[in-house]
C-alpha cells in the first residue's frame, strides 16, 4: 500500500474558511507564511510524523468554530430526543407562557405540564427553563410560531 504524502498548506491568509477548506481536502497542516523559517523545518518533522500543524495565529479560530459547530449539533442532537409533545411544551414555555397557560392551551392538566417540563430540561440537559428557551431560540424553533 501506497502512503499519501502529508499535505501542508503554506498561505498568506488565516481565514477560518479556509484553513476548514483545505482540512476538509485532506491537507493535514495549515502553516502562515509570516512563520519563522526557523519554525518550519521542526514543523515538516512533526508533520512526518503524523501530527497535524497550525499556526498559531490560525488554530484559535479554527478550534472556536469547530466547539460552535459543536454546540448546534449537541442542541439538534437533544431537540431530537424530544417528543412532539415535549417539543410543543417547549416552544410554550420559551414563548414565557406558565405552566397553567401551558396546560390550557394543550389541553393539559397542570401535573402533567410540570412532568412534561421536566422531561424537557432532563432531555436538554439544562436546570431552568430559561435555558431550555435559550436552546429553543438559538435553534429556531420560535421563529415560525405566531
Amino acid at each position: 500500500m501506497i502512503e499519501r504524502p502529508a499535505v501542508c498548506i503554506l498561505s498568506a491568509s488565516g481565514n477560518p474558511e479556509h484553513v476548514a477548506t483545505a482540512l476538509a481536502a485532506g491537507a493535514v497542516g495549515y502553516v502562515r507564511k509570516d512563520t519563522p523559517p526557523d519554525r518550519l523545518a521542526p514543523l515538516v518533522r512533526f508533520l512526518a510524523q503524523g501530527w497535524t500543524v497550525m499556526s498559531a495565529g490560525v488554530s484559535a479560530p479554527v478550534v472556536s468554530a469547530f466547539l460552535s459547530d459543536a454546540g448546534r449539533t449537541e442542541t439538534a442532537a437533544a431537540l431530537a430526543r424530544l417528543s412532539p409533545r415535549e417539543r410543543q411544551v417547549l416552544i410554550l414555555l420559551a414563548q414565557g407562557l406558565p405552566n397553567t397557560d401551558i396546560g390550557r392551551q394543550l389541553h393539559l392538566g397542570l401535573g402533567t405540564v410540570k412532568d412534561h417540563v421536566r422531561v424537557v430540561l432532563r432531555k436538554l440537559g439544562v436546570q431552568r427553563r430559561l435555558q431550555a428557551a435559550l436552546l429553543a431560540e438559538r435553534a429556531g424553533l420560535l421563529a415560525d410560531q405566531p
